[in-house]
């Protein structure tokens, strides 16, 4: 139970196998209700996990929970529903709804920015199993919003009713610092260049 929410929660959708024998299928680490058989090559196997969380999706409904031993328990609770409810370690200050229903679409992922286009009829919860990290920043519409912690490692980011497009970028804060940095020396720079410029034709000037 455990191995396989954490591969469901992972976004874990296909496993290599190496079955020791060139049987069809180890119903015995696959049950067939879990897993299913899609490729196998002598020993080697690839099955696909049935019950894996997509990678990004929109839901209403959601619990508030900040301790992270709770989280954990909570996630690998059998009654607890994964698939649908987030657990969000900040109050994100919606009505969290249960059946609430809306679509996203992903225009855009690269390693610094993901793009993703989203439609509800009320305000929901955008989704994404990426990793929560410092130096990512969320918008919506071009406007700057607060991204959560959700499920204890992913994103999460409160997104209006309507259509709306949603974009995470990576700024760390040790690029923004060594942006400023460096804006300073040129700005030194650019200063002592111009002085030395109006010294020297002073000093021409002078002696003429």
């Amino acid at each position: 139970l455990y191995r396989k929410r954490i591969l469901d929660i992972l976004g874990v959708r296909f496993i290599l196998h190496k079955n020791g024998t060139e049987k069809n299928s180890d119903l015995t680490t696959f049950p067939p209700d879990q897993y299913q058989l899609i490729f196998q090559d002598g020993e080697w196997q690839v099955y696909e996990n049935k019950g894996v969380v997509p990678r990004f999706f929109l839901t209403g409904d959601y619990i508030v929970e900040s301790n992270e031993i709770n989280i954990i328990k909570k996630l690998h609770d059998p009654d607890f529903n994964y698939h649908k409810t987030l657990i969000l370690e900040k109050n994100p200050k919606i009505p969290a709804q249960k059946n609430s229903k809306g679509s996203v679409e992903l225009l855009s992922y690269s390693p610094n920015e993901v793009r993703l286009k989203t439609m509800s009829t009320v305000p929901t919860i955008l989704f994404l199993s990426d990793n929560y990290y410092p130096g990512w920043k969320a918008s919506i519409d071009g406007a700057q919003k607060e991204i959560y912690r959700a499920d204890y490692s992913f994103r999460a980011v409160v997104v209006p009713e309507g259509k709306h497009f949603v974009t995470f970028n990576y700024y760390p804060d040790s690029f923004l610092t060594g942006l400023k940095i460096a804006s300073v020396i040129l700005v030194i720079f650019m200063s002592t260049v111009t002085f030395m410029v109006f010294r020297k034709k002073y000093d021409k000037d002078l002696c003429a």
